[in-house]
């Protein structure tokens, strides 16, 4: 692979596929009574943040609750813990026997992809590294704007102090959240910004400079096509707000630096396999000639290229958000054949759930944080070694789960 952009400097590590997360670290300290277990092995939680990136990013350079994160995600969680987790994963609510008096909710605007169960796990395993934390709920709002509302609030009737969520739905969601903080609970979002919040509104938004990411997304677009082209904009739910940051900001990147490649078709899919195939189906039925398609989930995308399969049509380059095993293997066998498309991908950033966990808990301990915890993101290009072959195809290649519970949740 190679890194097209970034969001800091970088180049490509090595190896960035692997067979899940091995946290396992010589070096830890243990848990105290209001601290959690955390590695001190310092070439450990670099090779984890490695991982996690897809990208040889020095973690010194970036906020230091990711760099928390990473200390607390690099050490090895007992096998109690680990078997406790599959069962909060698995029903939703669990007591942790011996944890204190900190509830934790994790409300999700949609759990109904690979993507969002992979984040729940991840802010599951983060959960349980606090001695603190004695019980952890998740709810899942199922799009719906009211249903997310009356979860966020139920949590806080339940006596939830920290407050994980991926919001999907934007500043509709910063009264619900302001008051959940009234109440006393932390609040903390990941990937997907309430973007009028203030401290008061949000305890921490976990995100990636998506305007940036929007401009790296155009620039790993032209490394594919050229400097011009049609291309198509595949979204999520509409008007989801990272969406409509990334979706401007490439947009006038294109028109800055790369005025001959034009947006022909701007798609909802609402994140599913059906909505990218339905959508994929409608660029292909309209006889445009679109070159690359530039999406922020990589695993529907599989569907995108049977689309074209099915039609007769060569794909066209796909640019995409996250990363996805079977996407990978579609790449890695179109190869050589006239099917064959060029693939750009970031890494897959359900780690983020586990930063968002831990910047809550130090709001929550009275640390001082910063209104937005800035992640990297960057673009790179698939290689022989993106399709991890011992994997299934809904592997995430950057996640930090280890390799034994994973093979257990598929």
């Amino acid at each position: 692979m190679a890194v097209v952009a970034g969001l800091l400097t970088a180049t490509l590590a090595l190896s960035a596929c692997g067979g899940g997360a091995d946290t396992s670290s010589e070096n830890s300290t243990a848990a105290t009574a209001d601290k959690p277990l955390r590695s001190d092995d310092a070439a450990a939680i670099q090779a984890l943040f490695t991982q996690a990136t897809l990208a040889d990013v020095n973690i010194g350079t970036v906020d230091k609750s990711i760099q928390d994160a990473f200390a607390v995600a690099a050490a090895q969680l007992p096998a109690d813990k680990q078997k406790l987790a599959l069962e909060c994963w698995e029903k939703n609510t669990c007591t942790v026997p011996g944890g204190g008096d900190v509830i934790v909710g994790i409300a999700d605007g949609f759990a109904g992809n690979t993507w969002r169960q992979y984040s729940k796990m991840e802010a599951i395993l983060q959960a349980l590294a606090y001695p603190n934390i004695g019980k952890i709920m998740y709810v899942d709002a199922k799009s719906n704007l009211a249903t997310m509302q009356s979860n966020v609030r139920s949590l806080v009737a339940q006596g939830a102090k920290v407050i994980v969520s991926y919001n999907d739905f934007g500043d509709a969601m910063k009264p619900t959240y302001a008051a959940a903080q009234r109440s006393g609970a932390k609040v903390a979002l990941y990937t997907t910004p309430v973007g009028s919040a203030t401290k008061q509104d949000v305890a921490a938004q976990v995100l990636p400079d998506n305007c940036q990411l929007g401009k790296d997304q155009a620039d790993a677009t032209a490394a594919a096509i050229g400097g011009s082209g049609q291309v198509a904009y595949f979204n999520g739910t509409p008007g989801n707000p990272a969406g409509v940051i990334w979706n401007k900001c490439a947009t006038d990147q294109f028109k800055a630096k790369y005025p001959g490649i034009t947006v022909a078709r701007s798609l909802d899919t609402n994140w599913t396999p059906d909505g990218y195939y339905k959508a994929a189906s409608a660029v292909i039925a309209s006889g445009a000639p679109v070159k690359a398609i530039l999406t922020d989930y990589a695993e529907p995308m599989v569907q995108v290229f049977k689309a074209y399969q099915q039609a007769g049509v060569k794909p066209p380059a796909f640019i995409t958000s996250t990363c996805n095993n079977g996407l990978n293997k579609a790449w890695s066998q179109a190869q050589g054949t006239p099917e064959a498309f060029d693939l750009y991908y970031t890494n897959g950033t359900n780690w983020t759930a586990r930063v968002a966990l831990t910047a809550a808990m130090e709001d929550l301990a009275g640390a001082e944080l910063p209104e937005k915890i800035v992640f990297p993101q960057p673009f790179v290009k698939a290689s022989a070694t993106s399709w991890v072959q011992d994997r299934g195809e809904d592997y995430v290649e950057s996640t930090l789960i280890p390799a034994d519970l994973l093979n257990q949740m598929n």
